[in-house]
């Protein structure tokens, strides 16, 4: 049976301190950017754990040398988890302010499409592993430094450009007046 105590402080604290960071500065900043990448890292973070739990104490889905310990298998999934789940936040995070200059927010619908994303994020490939298809090891890299970039662009639209020649051009413009 699993117990919180049977993995490390150290696991915990690689797993939960990003998501914890993004909240705080979710919390702090009121910026829809934080809720976008709020979003997106619980959700792929907590389902990460979720089906790492499934899988291995419900399933029984161990490897053949973890079989008399699976909280060793558990650790090294979350270990990996956390792994995937930083570098997604870095790229959403990254994308995100890429386009925060030229783009404008979709509102409190993006924050669902980034929840969404997120959990596509960490379940698309254990669905293909689930199917008996076997990832390629760069297609998953290539799956998990685009998906973040795409989720950061579902989260926000082009702003509206203004049309040319209208009265609010010309007076913003030196060379029209």
């Amino acid at each position: 049976m699993w117990r919180i105590t049977g993995v490390s402080p150290s696991i915990w604290c690689l797993f939960l301190l990003p998501a914890v960071t993004v909240g705080v500065a979710a919390t702090i900043a009121r910026s829809y950017r934080w809720f976008y990448i709020f979003g997106f890292t619980w959700t792929s973070l907590a389902t990460a754990f979720i089906e790492s739990y499934y899988r291995i104490y419900v399933a029984q889905e161990l490897d053949e040398k973890f079989r008399h310990a699976p909280s060793a298998q558990f650790e090294i999934d979350l270990t990996v988890d956390a792994i995937i789940g930083i570098v997604g936040l870095l790229i959403l995070s990254a994308t995100l302010g890429f386009l925060w200059r030229s783009m404008q927010p979709r509102g409190s619908r993006a924050v669902f499409i980034s929840a969404i994303t997120g959990t596509a994020y960490t379940l698309v490939p254990v669905a293909i592993n689930a199917l008996g298809w076997d990832l390629p090891v760069p297609l998953f890299w290539v799956w998990a430094f685009t998906f973040p970039v795409v989720s950061a662009r579902m989260a926000v639209r082009s702003r509206p450009r203004p049309v040319t020649g209208s009265p609010a051009m010309h007076s913003q413009n030196p060379l029209l007046r």
